[in-house]
This record gives structure tokens, sequence and C-alpha cells, in this order.
């Protein structure tokens, strides 16, 4: 049977508020922090490990689950694109202060062109309803 990390998070509180344990209780119990178990049940699985997910599955009594990683691997792949766009920006910041202030004028447009078109979308779709 596959699970996803949504799947996982919602054992693991049903679990927990089955043994009526507190958030702290049950991330000592299973091996996490709590903060990381909050973030997990909020839904934000962005610092969470395959380590984590072994230890939930083997807190739920799941050895042999079998995880679907397409929400893992788009996770990863935004990662990886925003390390690069940060590597790119850290790069032309410190070569070259012109070059450092046209980039930021330019995505300052971006994201105005951005917030317009958002704002026109959302009066379409107001006026279509």
């Amino acid at each position: 049977m596959k699970f996803t990390f949504e799947d996982l998070a919602k054992m693991a509180k049903y679990d927990q508020q089955n043994r009526n344990l507190t958030q702290k209780q049950y991330a000592e119990r299973i091996g996490l922090s709590e903060k990381l178990l909050n973030e997990i049940e909020k839904g934000d699985y962005t610092n969470v490990t395959l380590e984590d997910i072994g230890s939930i599955a083997k807190a739920l009594n799941l050895p042999n689950f079998d995880l679907d990683f397409t929400e893992y691997s788009r996770m990863e792949e935004e990662q990886r694109r925003h390390d690069k766009y940060l590597a790119f920006t850290t790069s032309i910041l410190t070569v070259d202060p012109q070059i450092a202030d046209a980039f930021i004028d330019h995505m300052e447009v971006t994201i105005e062109k951005a917030r317009v078109e958002y704002s026109l979308k959302k009066q379409a779709d107001k006026k279509s309803t």
C-alpha cells in the first residue's frame, strides 16, 4: 500500500491522540523533535528526512510501507531551484554593483507585474461567480 506524507502525518496524529499523549510526549516516543512533529502535522515537510519518515513508520508499525515520493521529489526540485537562484543572485551581487542594481530593478518589475496579473485574475474570477 502506498502512503503520502500527508497520510503518515494523519496516522501519526491519530496514533498520538489514541495514546492520549501530548505532542511533546509523542515526539519523544518516536524520536523526533516536537517542532518537527508540529511542522509535519501542519503539512510542512521541508525539514523531513527519510530517517524521520522511517521513525514515524516504525512507530505506526508500518515496517514494509511504500511511500509515494512524488511529493518529496517536488519539494527537492523546488529546493534545488531555490538554491541555484540564491547562488546565482549572490554571485551577481558580489561581482558588480551596477549589475546587481539592474537585477534588483528587473525583479521588482517582475514582482509588480505578477501582482497586477494576480489582481486582474482575482477580479475576473469574482465577476464570473
